[in-house]
């Protein structure tokens, strides 16, 4: 009756990590999906390429505002 009990609680067990395993792969590959989706959006795109330019400014030590204002101008410039 013990063996019948320890093969069950570990077949039990399996099976949890199995569904946890599926779940987890199944969160991993949707959250693939909107990553490839969101890098494959020309606004997105743009709007992270700004965001660099806006960074490397400001670490070429531009002050902020002045940052922003050639990320504006930049953004404002290419309408495309």
């Amino acid at each position: 009756m013990i063996s019948v009990f320890g093969i069950f609680s570990t077949a039990t067990l399996a099976q949890k990590n199995n569904n946890r395993s599926s779940f987890l792969n199944d969160q991993r590959a949707e959250q693939f999906k909107n990553k490839t989706e969101s890098l494959s959006d020309p606004e997105l795109i743009k709007a992270k390429a700004l965001s660099l330019t806006n960074e490397a400014l400001i670490e070429a030590d531009f002050d902020k505002e002045d940052a922003l204002k050639i990320v504006i101008a930049l953004a404002s410039s290419d309408k495309s």
